[in-house]
């Protein structure tokens, strides 16, 4: 169970498994008979920042316990955002375990079941990723990624308006941060 204060919407909670999302509630309908109230100003709405770190311990950072922490942004974020104490993913590979996340299905069903060679995903009727349905209410959606093996070919990336993936090999973790901030400042610019 999540260990913040954001309510879920059961419909996203079941397709991103660990993420959580705040969506704007439609406005009231205004009766014709009589005139309206002032409508409340809308909600602000949040930003949905997704970080996935592959084979990181929570019992390695310092909000997991360590005493030495070597983690004090993503200790940061995760005060402040929504963290899970307890996950699982459904198979041990990077590819395989984003997809389900970002599409709600066993990898069976979405096709990255054989580490040897993974397909690549896409959407279809019935099923749609997490970017797809974040665009769908107007977020702006970027992939930034660390490597090559989760860009456009192996579906990971789907749905996503901008995606930046190394070309080959990967990068640290210094530089994909670097690429996310650029991101978020153009586009907050262009807002």
């Amino acid at each position: 169970s999540p260990e913040g204060g954001l309510g879920l919407d059961l419909e996203l909670a079941m397709l991103l498994r660990f993420v959580a999302c705040l969506l704007l509630a439609a406005p009231s309908l205004a009766q014709t008979t009589a005139p309206a109230p002032a409508s409340p100003p809308a909600p602000e709405r949040r930003s949905i920042v997704l970080v996935t770190i592959e084979a990181l311990r929570p019992d390695w950072t310092g909000r997991g316990g360590w005493t030495r922490p070597p983690t004090p942004r993503l200790d940061a974020l995760g005060r402040e955002g929504v963290t899970f104490a307890r996950t699982v993913t459904p198979m041990p590979a990077a590819a395989a375990a984003h997809l389900s996340l970002f599409t709600g299905l066993d990898p069976r069903a979405h096709g990255a079941d054989d580490l040897a060679s993974p397909k690549g995903w896409t959407s279809r009727e019935g099923a749609r990723a997490a970017a797809e349905l974040l665009a769908a209410e107007l977020y702006r959606t970027a992939a930034i990624l660390s490597h090559k093996g989760l860009g456009r070919a192996s579906g990971v990336s789907s749905g996503f308006a901008y995606v930046d993936a190394p070309e080959s090999g990967s990068s640290d973790a210094a530089a994909v941060a670097a690429r996310a901030v650029k991101w978020i400042e153009v586009t907050s610019r262009a807002s």
